[in-house]
C-alpha cells in the first residue's frame, strides 16, 4: 500500500511538473488536460490502481508531444544553420569547421539523440550569424565610404590620397579581415569629415 502511494504521488509529480512545462510553450491540449481532470477525480475516490495505470498513459502522451516538439525545434534549427552556411559558403568564407559540425548534428538526429542534434545546430547557426552580421556591416561601412568619396569627388574635393587606404580596406575584404575593413573605413570616414569642413571653410 506504502509503495502504491509513493508511485502515484511520484507519477502526479511528474505530470503536473510536465503540464506546465507544456503550458509555458503553448503545447499543453485539451485531451490532455481532460485525461489530467479524470485522473485527479479518480484520486478523490482513492481510485489509486486507476490513478497510477492513467498516469503512466499520460506521461507516454506527454512524452510523446515532447519529442514532436523537440523534432521540429531540431528541424527547423538544421535548417536555418544549413541556410546561414550556404550564404557564408557564397562570400566564400571558410565553414569546414561548421559543415563537420552539422554532419554530426545530422548524425544526432538519425540516432535519435535530438537533445544532441538541437544543440549543436544551434551552436552552428549562433555562431554563423554573428559572423554573418560581422560580414554585413564590414560589407555595408565599405559601401557607404565608397560613396562619400564619390560624392566628395563630385563636389571638387581631392581625395586621392585616400584611394590607397581605401583599396587596403577593399583587399581587407576580400581577405576575409572584417574588422580591419571597419577599422580603415572609420578612418577614411573622419578623414572626408576633416576634408569636407577644409575645402568649404577655404571657399
Amino acid at each position: 500500500r506504502q509503495r502504491q502511494m509513493c508511485i502515484r504521488d511520484r507519477n502526479m509529480s511528474r505530470i503536473q511538473s510536465a503540464i506546465d512545462d507544456l503550458n509555458k510553450v503553448g503545447l499543453l491540449t485539451n485531451d490532455i488536460e481532460a485525461e489530467y481532470s479524470r485522473i485527479e477525480s479518480a484520486m478523490t475516490y482513492r481510485k489509486y490502481n486507476e490513478v497510477i495505470e492513467a498516469s503512466e498513459k499520460l506521461m507516454q502522451k506527454i512524452d510523446e508531444v515532447r519529442k514532436k516538439h523537440v523534432i521540429h525545434e531540431v528541424l527547423e534549427m538544421m535548417f536555418n544553420a544549413e541556410q546561414t552556411l550556404m550564404d557564408m559558403r557564397a562570400m566564400g568564407i571558410e565553414l569546414e569547421k561548421y559543415e563537420n559540425k552539422l554532419k554530426t548534428a545530422k548524425k544526432a538526429f538519425e540516432a535519435e539523440d535530438y537533445n544532441k542534434a538541437l544543440s549543436i545546430a544551434r551552436e552552428i547557426y549562433i555562431k554563423t550569424s554573428s559572423t554573418m552580421k560581422e560580414v554585413s556591416s564590414a560589407y555595408d561601412i565599405l559601401k557607404s565610404v565608397e560613396k562619400e568619396l564619390a560624392n566628395a569627388r563630385a563636389q571638387g574635393i581631392d581625395v586621392s590620397e585616400h584611394l590607397g587606404r581605401f583599396e587596403e580596406a577593399r583587399t581587407a575584404m576580400s581577405e576575409k579581415r572584417f574588422g580591419d575593413v571597419k577599422e580603415i573605413c572609420l578612418e577614411l570616414e573622419k578623414a572626408l569629415v576633416s576634408d569636407k569642413m577644409s575645402y568649404f571653410r577655404d571657399r
